[in-house]
């Protein structure tokens, strides 16, 4: 089972890391917002925030689950 959890957690922060910031190219509707206001070009174009959301993202959720799971038993 211990090997399972950390497979499933590099499977998981791999996927959080590299490759959602690729998930969509499509503009979100923030981004579609400021681009009806005409202040879309004030935006810093690079941004580092997707990947540390997923880092993050993935392990809140872990430890979360792990807690949860350690206290049922």
């Amino acid at each position: 089972m211990k090997r399972f959890t950390i497979l499933a957690l590099a499977f998981a922060l791999t996927l959080g890391v590299f490759v959602s910031p690729y998930a969509s190219s499509r503009p979100d509707g923030l981004e579609r917002v400021a681009t009806d206001q005409g202040f879309v070009d004030a935006a810093t174009s690079s941004s580092t925030y997707g990947t540390y959301a997923g880092l993050t993202g993935t392990l809140l959720v872990f430890v979360i689950g792990a807690g949860l799971a350690l206290r049922r038993r």
